[in-house]
């Protein structure tokens, strides 16, 4: 699985996820994001600050590490299998 593999894998998870239909920059800020840390607790506040800035809305921290928790575990994955 690519870089391309993984955004799109992560483009469809946040789809579902995304109940603010984040606009595609702040979609690709995330994915930036995504791929700066393995910490979901860092990229949890990075998708609370990328919501808050788009949509003047707040988002539940705990909502958004248990995103990032599922984002970096999609990037593992992609990971292990490129090896």
């Amino acid at each position: 699985m690519d870089k391309i593999d993984i955004q799109r894998e992560a483009e469809h998870m946040l789809a579902q996820w995304n109940a603010l239909k984040l606009e595609d920059d702040q979609a690709v800020k995330l994915f930036e994001a995504l791929q700066e840390t393995f910490d979901p607790s860092a990229l949890g506040n990075q998708i609370q600050r990328i919501y808050e800035t788009s949509s003047q809305m707040w988002l539940p921290i705990e909502e958004c590490i248990d995103t990032a928790r599922k984002l970096i575990v999609l990037k593992l994955a992609a990971l292990l299998k490129s090896k």
